[in-house]
């Protein structure tokens, strides 16, 4: 029983002693723990103190320039009224005086706008520019190809009217030449129906009238200009005189060869014209 009593009160005491133990070391980190906190604490609050002081002199530092600015305020409130006063005083019955506050402008909004209408100016000005050069082009293509076809429209005009000259005019000389041969032969013929012997009372008057009637068709039809045309007249002439005066010499035979030698000639020229032409 007693050896009971003795280990309970060893238990106790180790116990005892184990709990002391705890408990001082929990009271050495909880006051180191504690005066870790009341270190940072003063630290914080030592900062705190600091913003604080330079806050106080800020303030300090902003009345002051708040107290100069009314100053400066007042001092240009005060100008600004001495000059108002003087210039009404002075100058407001002889002429006012214009104010002009110029103010920093931004030039960029208006700017802008205004180099974009430039680029669109330009750009039409090029626009209209290189449309009125290809125009120009163009048009110049067009009257040249329009004086082309005028040149050779008035070309093919020329040739035609030259040919249609050409035609006429070898188709007159063609229709003369006959209208000759016609009248020659058919005074020819008259002359040939009378008799050399034949009294001219026995000629009966139509184959005179007929004589007389091819003679001025032959005399207009010739050039009197041309000495073989002259000399063809004036033997046709002969023969109807001789005819009157009974004479029986007759010049039918040169009237032949001449009327052959003239009708050649003008064939001939009808031809070289065709051909040169």
């Amino acid at each position: 029983m007693a050896g009971f009593w003795s280990d309970r009160a060893k238990v106790s005491s180790y116990l005892s002693f184990t709990l002391f133990f705890i408990l001082v070391s929990l009271n050495v980190s909880a006051s180191k723990e504690i005066n870790e906190n009341l270190l940072s604490y003063e630290m914080k609050i030592s900062s705190l103190s600091e913003e604080v002081s330079d806050l106080s002199s800020r303030q300090r530092e902003l009345d002051k320039a708040i107290t100069e600015s009314w100053a400066l305020q007042n001092e240009i409130n005060s100008t600004a009224s001495n000059l108002v006063s003087f210039i009404e005083g002075k100058h407001l019955a002889n002429k006012p005086i214009s104010v002009e506050i110029i103010k920093p402008v931004n030039w960029y909004p208006y700017l802008i706008p205004l180099i974009t209408i430039i680029i669109v100016i330009v750009s039409a000005v090029v626009s209209i520019r290189t449309i009125t050069v290809k125009s120009n082009e163009s048009l110049s293509a067009l009257k040249d190809s329009n004086k082309t076809l005028v040149d050779i429209n008035n070309t093919s005009m020329l040739e035609e009217q030259k040919r249609s000259q050409k035609t006429i005019i070898t188709n007159n000389r063609q229709e003369w030449i006959n209208s000759l041969r016609n009248e020659i032969t058919s005074f020819l013929a008259v002359i040939a129906s009378t008799s050399p012997s034949q009294d001219s009372s026995d000629i009966p008057d139509s184959d005179m009238k007929s004589l007389w009637l091819h003679s001025y068709k032959i005399q207009l039809l010739l050039n009197p200009n041309e000495k073989d045309h002259e000399q063809l007249i004036n033997k046709i002439r002969t023969e109807i005189d001789n005819l009157h005066k009974n004479n029986e010499d007759t010049l039918i035979s040169e009237i032949i060869s001449l009327s052959q030698e003239i009708l050649k000639r003008e064939w001939v020229r009808v031809k070289n014209f065709e051909k040169n032409s």
